[in-house]
């Protein structure tokens, strides 16, 4: 029986180009027991390409080669594997036992497989299943099977006894199937399975986006909240900023604590998900955290649990998003890029290579991703994220410590990144140690190849250096002391409008423009002004309500109404979602022009739960 190597090769030639994604490649078959990859690219250093590309990229016993030259005689040349079609149902894989039963379990979730087996006579791979199951379902995974196109060919068939032969244990880097899950009982975890296999050839085409993620919405102002490190900032103070707040808990032994430090309890947290202001991000296996009482969030608002699968879905749309519109992932471009990179690395003195993984990281990371988010989900984003060109380029001092640092807070930032999320570093009390430093240089990274459009274009190489300085959210967010004595679902009903966070958000935007010493004088002529506003406002109120009152004999619903209406807006006016709308619509437009008196309003209205220091710093 002839072997058939097109898939095996297909998926090797596109780790190569991911590897070197400034090279193009020519795939051929010579003949039943030669490929040849042909560089289309003439590069100086041949042999160290060569190298690598036959002790870190091919398969063993996969019989292809690179060459230099395009082969004379051949049977036929392969289509490539293009980046719109990256999964291409797992093409190529050359799978271990246990990682094919995982493959099998995670897609076929009703399946039991008992063994695995390799006929060598055969050339032929045998998968049994515990028990007799229905033609459809054999066809089923015989489909998925056979998509592997491996160079044995497959054989399914039922009538197995079930053993405990395969380890499916759930580890931080290797995502086990849901089924070997079942004792958690958390239905989330295969919803997200079912959402990354039903939908990973759609996600990498383009045609599955942000928006088809049950827990996504680009309409609300976001943050992203890591608790699962060290510490990081009052729950209160997100809240104060932002519609939605992007949550990772700490392991289950650190719960207590993170409840106890926040001033929040398992009840409130739960209000807080009912009503749409938390979502739990699980980027750990479900097994080392509160997966109980994560459970009861899920019940209580599915869509604010989101676990590694669906993040991983994420993940990968935010990167094919970036190629779509970075300048340099077009297709049309692919027979410049080469002279161009050598071009950029004669003008800089940086090597090719360095030059290449910095330029076209968006490329490399796409064609990279799929290994690692399919692996070991977001835990597995520093083997392809932008931590990797920023470590080719670190000083030899100290290079093994920062690319540590680099490595281990990446995931988080393409996180934030993907939710479009404003990130909040965590940081230790009495010490320096923060991770916003290497957080401000990725994020800068990120949003440089986000940017790096067709609009944009003019810019591309002309960004200011990226340089780490303190870090302008926490610093911005410490200039009010919040009140965290008040129940955190009372603090959240005084500022539940959406009028507020925006207003929030603005006031914000304008302190971060200014110098420290410009942000201080403001800072302290908002609270004269906001201390002049309540006093008046505490005596027009007075008046107002006696006004009302007296009106109130001539005309009884007029005060009656105004009284109702701004007793629902205090304490119910969720039940009312439709007048809360417009309610806040109309606040939103009667605001004067002026910023400086929408500030003062604004700071008045949560002067009660937070307010600007005396003195800031």
């Amino acid at each position: 029986m002839i072997l058939d190597y097109d898939g095996w090769c297909r998926r090797i030639d596109l780790h190569f180009r991911a590897q070197f994604p400034h090279l193009n490649t020519r795939l051929f078959k010579i003949d039943n027991y030669e490929y040849q990859l042909f560089l289309v690219d003439s590069v100086d250093n041949f042999e160290k390409v060569s190298s690598i590309f036959d002790n870190k990229i091919k398969t063993l016993t996969a019989p292809i080669k690179l060459v230099m030259n395009i082969p004379q005689t051949y049977e036929y040349e392969i289509e490539k594997i293009v980046d719109d079609e990256i999964p291409s149902k797992f093409e190529g894989y050359p799978f271990t036992n246990n990682q094919l039963y995982n493959h099998i379990l995670s897609i076929h979730s009703d399946v039991k497989v008992s063994k695995i087996e390799a006929d060598h006579d055969n050339r032929l791979i045998v998968v049994e299943l515990s028990r007799s199951y229905d033609s459809a379902i054999i066809e089923s995974i015989e489909e998925t099977v056979n998509a592997l196109k491996s160079p044995y060919s497959f054989e399914v068939r039922g009538g197995g006894e079930l053993t405990s032969k395969f380890q499916t244990n759930d580890e931080v880097f290797n995502i086990a199937p849901s089924q070997s899950k079942s004792e958690l009982n958390c239905a989330f975890i295969e919803r997200d399975e079912s959402l990354w296999y039903e939908n990973v050839e759609q996600i990498y085409n383009g045609s599955y986006q942000k928006a088809d993620l049950y827990f996504y919405d680009p309409s609300k102002t976001v943050c992203f909240v890591n608790f699962s490190k060290f510490q990081n900032a009052n729950l209160r103070n997100h809240l104060l900023l932002y519609d939605v707040i992007y949550c990772v808990f700490p392991l289950v032994e650190e719960m207590s604590k993170f409840l106890e430090d926040q001033k929040i309890s398992r009840e409130e947290i739960l209000s807080l998900v009912r009503r749409g202001r938390l979502k739990i991000l699980n980027i750990q296996p479900e097994s080392r955290l509160d997966y109980g009482f994560i459970n009861e969030v899920f019940q209580e608002n599915p869509s604010s649990v989101v676990s590694r699968r669906a993040l991983s879905a994420l993940c990968a749309i935010d990167l094919v998003e970036m190629n779509q519109s970075y300048v340099l992932s077009d297709p049309e471009l692919d027979s410049y890029i080469y002279p161009l990179i050598q071009e950029i690395s004669s003008l800089t003195g940086r090597d090719v290579y360095t030059t290449s993984n910095f330029l076209l990281w968006p490329k490399q990371a796409l064609r990279k991703s799929l290994d690692s988010l399919n692996q070991s989900g977001p835990m597995g984003i520093a083997r392809y994220g932008v931590n990797n060109p920023i470590m080719d380029s670190l000083p030899v001092e100290n290079k093994e410590k920062l690319e540590f640092e680099f490595t281990v807070h990446s995931d988080q930032i393409h996180l934030s990144h993907a939710l479009n999320a404003t990130y909040f570093p965590f940081y230790i009390n009495g010490e320096k140690y923060s991770d916003h430093p290497y957080a401000l240089i990725m994020g800068n990274m990120l949003n440089f190849f986000k940017n790096s459009n067709y609009h944009n274009v003019s810019k591309l190489f002309d960004s200011d250096p990226i340089v780490p300085t303190r870090n302008l959210s926490l610093s911005l967010i410490s200039a009010f002391d919040i009140n965290d004595y008040i129940p955190i679902l009372e603090f959240e009903e005084e500022i539940s409008s959406t009028v507020v966070r925006k207003g929030m958000n603005s006031l914000f935007s304008e302190l971060n423009l200014l110098d420290n010493e410009e942000r201080c004088q403001r800072i302290s002529e908002y609270n004269t002004e906001v201390e002049k506003a309540l006093k008046n406002k505490n005596v027009s109120k007075h008046a107002l309500d006696l006004g009302e009152d007296a009106l109130g004999l001539f005309l009884p619903f007029l005060g009656t109404t105004k009284k109702l209406t701004a007793g629902i807006t205090k304490k119910s006016m969720r039940k009312y979602s439709t007048l809360q709308k417009v309610s806040e619509f109309i606040e939103d437009k009667s605001y004067a022009k002026c910023s400086e008196d929408r500030n003062i309003s604004i700071l008045s209205q949560v002067n009660r739960v937070a307010r600007l220091k005396r003195k800031f710093k």
